[in-house]
């Protein structure tokens, strides 16, 4: 997202769609800069471990949700 309000609007978004996988996560941003190409902010869900974490994105995925599952 190029903002973190919009940040903010997608992940209400996603978790009105996708409230079985996302549901009970906590919303965390990540601000990403990418140089040229500028500042970004990542949506991550917080309150996981690893195992749920790779299975929610498994969730996500089947349903051509891009995820990724990141370390603390």
């Amino acid at each position: 997202m190029r903002s973190e309000a919009e940040a903010s609007t997608e992940w209400k978004r996603l978790t009105s769609r996708h409230g079985a996988a996302l549901g009970g996560l906590s919303m965390q941003v990540a601000k990403a800069d990418l140089g040229e190409k500028g500042i970004f902010y990542r949506i991550q869900g917080v309150g996981l471990d690893e195992e749920r974490a790779k299975s929610v994105c498994a969730q996500l995925k089947s349903q051509n949700v891009g995820c990724v599952v990141v370390r603390p």
